[in-house]
């Protein structure tokens, strides 16, 4: 709206009184007709004042004009160290004495630079006559344009105050309302000691430092440097006194979080390294005010000194950098190690460029230590970690145990969750566990002085890893590659140690074959070997080494075997607790109803064989054993009752007793036989042929050991041998079950030797009456006669007696075999159900109503099949 006039005189004039009648009409219009007259003659020469000051354009004359400009160019765009750094370099160029035209060499390259910061002005230096607002009182104009009065003090001792009217001539020329009006004015304003702007900027560099200067002190009450209630500033001095003090208060902050965690041991070497970071940052600040200092100029009339103002703008990228830092150190209170790492990562995906630079670079600078455990962990498997800042944990409670290998793989190193990186996924960390703990496994429990990964070492490097644009932008570690191939190189050494040093295969094949009852003959000299044993449970913890010199079971082809395996292999006449079974050691039981089978494992074989997985060996051991010697007594109970078909034929009265038995021992034997293949096939074969599927395709020593873990779980969950209530119900049917085979077998015994003692007397009988006829006594006497009928009495009753038995038997077994069922087809596993129905195949074992039921569906299904054929 204001031009400066090139015109003559009087349209200069004419001009000046048009915008001074404009301001006085826009000073009526805002304060309204409501404001007195004084109040708007006071505005208005407020105004008019304001309008009429100094204006002075951007025009580069003089070293000092150039260098600001320079430096704020620089100061925009780069960091404190940057600027920081173009302050030292000008200032030499400046002080060279061979070049004499500086001021045109800078401006030349600042063009060269390509800043379009800067631009010629359009006019040269304007006058204060340049816009001339006026009343018609010309002398208020000229009262206006003088200097307003000011204390130019350097400390608050020699402050004072000056008089208006005798600092300014021309305001005695005014009407005395006029000069009242601006001695109201200053008076409003100039109520305290009033402060130069070289005493401010002093203070204030001081205060950005968190240091309370002369003047400007921290305030408790308010939280913030202020100025001292006697001194005065002008709102807009007040403004940015405010401002800048929120600077200082960002670097006391930041310097109270160093000072508190410098030389704190617990807080880690990454914490330490952060704190390393943040004491550059405070020594850059430190220099870029000292450089700020070397700006400050007494001189009121020196225009390239530092003001207010140029602070302020000098002061905004460091402001903010600051404000930066204090929010990272926010994010990064109370944690540490890979806490720490995942708090600063965060801010490297800031969308501010120049926070997101920074934390890059504060990334980089606390890297290394975490950088030198990863590596020392991946490459020689140590933990380099004394305050447990990194995500491996050690557990110092566990000790290198030759006996117990497991507890030393599975408990001794672990995951911290709570440390591991951001930026670090669990299947990374995993493989980085890994890796660590197959070295050390090796060195520790096999013996191992092999170092191979030394040369992997030597071609990949993790500390000299850097991040680059596609980590950050993936979120993940620089280096994954190196890792994972740490990870195959250190996982398949420590299996090939354990299969060729140590024989793991060779081990897992024995179990299979003598816990698990796989060699097909071993069962039958077992039964040889424990029939030497006397009867009666005195012998409760008697053990010894299998296959010993001697034994029949040295005669198997078991024998032909590894020798370590054999020396693994030990006996005990000791019953081991399945759940749901009887453990009470009956007088009259022989060595192999107590008999158990242990496998001795120690060395590095015993972190997949653990302990733990001995226990379950034997439960499983002893319920296959069982289920054997039930098929052993039923064979034995059959290969007597084709020997009886023969020798009891003449005894007629026993045909249909030895029939029932006959029935009974096939019905018995078809359960057990059905039982034995679901055991043995569907389970074990089935299972192991899993099992060696997944240890053949194992990558590292955890998938052995899960792979056992799940073999051994799933073989005693399909044998109900599981502590479930379910499975426990199932193995007491079982128990009861086999206790009646055990009962059918002691009545078959007993009907044999009824049956033999019968056929024995009567044999002795014939050959009597065949030596009397010989001697020619004929017939047999009534004495005979006598003992013959108590002798037929007591047989007739002693056949009875056991053919009861064996019915109450038979009608007891058929209800267990029948409640057994019931709880196979009512469970969810489809292996259960197959093993009921392969068991009762042609529906025996059902209700009459439902046996008739399944009969007719099965004629339906036949029937016309069957008729045709016939």
């Amino acid at each position: 709206m204001l031009r400066s006039s090139s015109g003559s005189g009087g349209s200069s004039a004419g001009g000046s009184g048009g915008a001074s009648t404009d301001l006085l009409r826009l000073v009526h219009h805002i304060l309204g007709p409501a404001a007195s007259e004084d109040v708007k003659h006071d505005a208005f020469e407020y105004s008019a004042r304001l309008l009429a000051s100094y204006v002075r354009p951007s025009f580069i004359k003089d070293e000092q004009q150039m260098k600001s400009l320079i430096i704020r160019r620089v100061d925009s765009q780069q960091d404190m160290r940057t600027a920081a750094e173009m302050l030292d370099l000008l200032d030499r160029f400046l002080k060279l004495k061979t070049v004499s035209r500086k001021v045109n060499i800078l401006h030349f390259l600042l063009l060269l630079e390509g800043t379009k910061g800067y631009r010629p002005p359009a006019f040269s230096e304007a006058s204060p006559e340049a816009v001339p607002l006026t009343r018609p009182e010309k002398s208020l104009v000229r009262a206006l344009k003088a200097p307003e009065p000011s204390l130019q003090a350097q400390t608050a001792g020699d402050a004072s105050r000056t008089d208006a009217t005798t600092a300014t001539p021309a305001l005695a020329q005014l009407p005395a309302s006029q000069q009242e009006a601006i001695r109201q004015f200053h008076s409003k304003h100039d109520d305290g000691q009033r402060l130069s702007e070289f005493v401010l900027v002093r203070d204030m560099l001081l205060v950005c430092q968190g240091l309370n200067g002369t003047y400007i002190k921290y305030n408790g009450h308010e939280g913030t440097f202020t100025v001292a209630k006697e001194y005065v500033v002008s709102p807009s001095q007040a403004e940015l006194v405010r401002n800048l003090a929120n600077t200082g208060l960002l670097f006391d902050r930041l310097k109270s979080f160093v000072d508190e965690r410098h030389g704190d041991r617990s807080y880690g070497l990454i914490g330490q390294s952060f704190c390393s970071m943040l004491r550059e940052e405070l020594t850059d600040y430190y220099r870029f005010i000292t450089l700020l200092e070397t700006q400050i100029s007494p001189a009121p009339e020196d225009r390239s000194a530092m003001t207010l103002r140029r602070l302020v703008v000098w002061m905004h990228n460091p402001a903010h950098r600051l404000k930066a830092l204090s929010t990272i150190i926010s994010q990064c209170a109370g944690v540490r190690g890979g806490q720490l790492l995942s708090a600063v990562f965060e801010f490297t995906l800031s969308g501010d460029t120049s926070v997101q630079q920074l934390a890059r670079r504060m990334l980089d600078a606390i890297m290394p230590p975490f950088l030198e455990m990863l590596s020392a962990w991946v490459y020689r498997g140590v933990l380099v970690d004394t305050t447990g800042e990194f995500f491996i944990s050690n557990n110092s409670t566990i000790v290198a145990d030759p006996q117990d290998a497991h507890a030393y793989w599975t408990e001794k190193y672990g995951l911290s969750r709570s440390m591991l990186p951001s930026f670090v996924s669990d299947s990374l960390a995993v493989k980085v566990l890994l890796c660590g703990k197959s070295i050390n496994f090796a060195r520790v429990i096999c013996g191992s002085m092999e170092n191979f990964m030394k040369r992997f070492q030597e071609k990949n490097s993790l500390t000299g890893i850097k991040w680059h644009e596609d980590a950050y932008r993936r979120c993940q570690l620089p280096g994954r590659e190196i890792i994972e191939e740490a990870y195959k190189l250190s996982s398949s050494s420590l299996l090939r140690i354990l299969e060729e040093e140590h024989k793991l295969h060779l081990h897992l094949r024995a179990m299979r074959r003598y816990l698990l009852l796989g060699q097909g003959d071993l069962f039958m000299f077992l039964m040889e070997d424990l029939s030497l044993f006397p009867r009666g449970g005195h012998l409760l913890g008697q053990k010894g080494f299998l296959f010993s010199e001697g034994s029949p079971s040295s005669l198997s082809n078991a024998r032909q075997g590894d020798a370590t395996c054999f020396v693994s292999l030990e006996y005990k006449l000791l019953e081991v607790p399945i759940v749901g079974w009887r453990c009470n050691h009956l007088p009259h039981e022989k060595g192999w109803d107590i008999f158990s089978l242990s496998y001795a494992t120690e060395g590095p074989i015993s972190a997949v064989l653990a302990l733990k997985h001995m226990v379950s060996y034997q439960q499983v051991f002893k319920f296959l054993w069982r289920v054997k010697r039930m098929d052993f007594i039923l064979s034995g109970v059959w290969s007597r009752q084709m020997v009886e078909q023969r020798t009891l034929a003449p005894i007629k009265e026993l045909q249909p007793i030895l029939r029932n038995l006959h029935l009974l021992g096939s019905e018995m034997g078809h359960f057990v036989k059905q039982i034995q293949h679901y055991l043995l096939f569907e389970v074990l074969e089935t299972q192991w042929q899993r099992f060696m599927q997944r240890v053949g395709g194992a990558q590292d020593l955890d998938a052995v050991i899960a792979a056992h873990d799940e073999f051994v779980d799933t073989i005693k969950g399909q044998m109900f041998l599981s502590a479930n209530q379910a499975a426990q119900d199932k193995l007491s049917q079982l128990r009861s079950i086999f206790d009646q085979i055990i009962k059918f077998q002691e009545h078959h015994r007993e009907m044999h030797s009824i049956g033999m003692d019968e056929l024995d007397r009567r044999s002795r009988g014939a050959r009597r009456i065949h030596t009397r006829a010989v001697q020619g006594s004929w017939g047999t006497s009534n004495d005979d006669d006598e003992e013959e009928m108590t002798a037929a009495q007591r047989f007739e009753a002693a056949a009875q007696d056991v053919n009861a038995k064996v019915s109450l038997v038979a009608r007891t077994y058929e209800d267990m075999v029948r409640r057994l069922l019931q709880m196979l087809m009512r469970d969810p596993n489809h292996n259960m159900k197959y093993l009921g129905n392969r068991i009762d195949f042609n529906g025996h074992y059902q209700p009459t109503g439902d046996r008739r039921v399944a009969a007719a569906r099965e004629e339906a299904r036949y029937g016309g099949r069957r008729t045709s054929t016939a």
